[in-house]
């Protein structure tokens, strides 16, 4: 059992140098990272609603829970022995940067199970795609990819309007979770019939290494976070992101990163 293959997951790091996001960005995400071990919340995550914290079921999960968590620590490490493909620095002075959460938890504790809440990352990502100007570009650089409606039907409405499309994912040779990359290919089938030759360019991983970024570039702006592209992470998950805005007369991140992914593309 200890023979189990370990993915490598290949990430895009973001440093913001802004005290007040960042202390508040750090406060949210360890909040929720940490919950899951935690007797103060755990009760508090949809999955443990669905049985009272005294339950002897969910007593026992949380045992085997920290067991895993202590074995894997334990036994599995992997010590680094490659470079990495995605290699580089990107720098943008000066950016505007909005902090967006989703809070999927109640504001009070109860037995009730949670239903589904709104996704304010999922909003801004939609309100984005819509005011995009025409014959400008989308480039999707996300790991775990099943568009939430909403979304779907944001990006068809962009290439109606002439909007170029790119996305970057992973295929299911390369993702943790084959099943959702296949599920994307159902999707893709309804963008290509809009688009117009040229129009939208859909790459996959075939690399040992697993895509685990989670990049939006709507024009100008990019959004990073721990959100993926995908159903369950809107409307059931917490997470966060931050939505990174140009600045007027300053080098767009936005370009330089499209240009990385680019020539990533070409090397691969």
């Amino acid at each position: 059992r200890h023979r189990i293959a370990k993915y490598i997951f290949m990430d895009a790091d973001f440093l913001v140098l802004n005290p007040a996001l960042a202390s508040r960005a750090l406060e949210t995400f360890n909040s929720y990272w940490e919950c899951a071990l935690s007797d103060k919340c755990r009760v508090q995550i949809p999955m443990e609603m669905a049985q009272p914290s005294d339950d002897p079921t969910a007593a026992k999960t949380l045992v085997a829970l920290k067991s895993k968590a202590k074995e894997y620590t334990e036994s599995r490490k992997y010590p680094r022995k490659y470079k990495p493909i995605h290699a580089g620095v990107l720098v943008a002075k000066s950016a505007m940067v909005a902090y967006v959460e989703n809070t999927m938890f109640p504001r009070e504790i109860s037995g009730k199970l949670l239903y589904e809440e709104p996704s304010q990352h999922g909003a801004e990502i939609v309100r984005l795609i819509n005011a995009l100007p025409s014959q400008a570009e989308i480039v999707i650089h996300n790991a775990y990819l099943f568009f939430p409606a909403e979304i779907q039907k944001a990006l068809m409405d962009a290439l109606q309007r002439g909007i170029g499309v790119v996305i970057q994912t992973n295929s299911p040779a390369s993702s943790d979770l084959g099943y959702v990359a296949m599920a994307a290919r159902l999707q893709y089938r309804h963008l290509m019939a809009l688009a117009k030759p040229g129009q939208l360019k859909i790459y996959e991983y075939f690399t040992q290494e697993s895509l685990h970024t989670k990049v939006w570039i709507i024009g100008d702006s990019i959004t990073v976070g721990s959100v993926n592209a995908d159903p369950r992470c809107h409307w059931l998950d917490t997470g966060n992101s931050l939505v990174i805005n140009p600045v007027p007369g300053a080098a767009s991140l936005a370009s330089a990163y499209k240009n990385w992914v680019a020539k990533l593309r070409e090397e691969l």
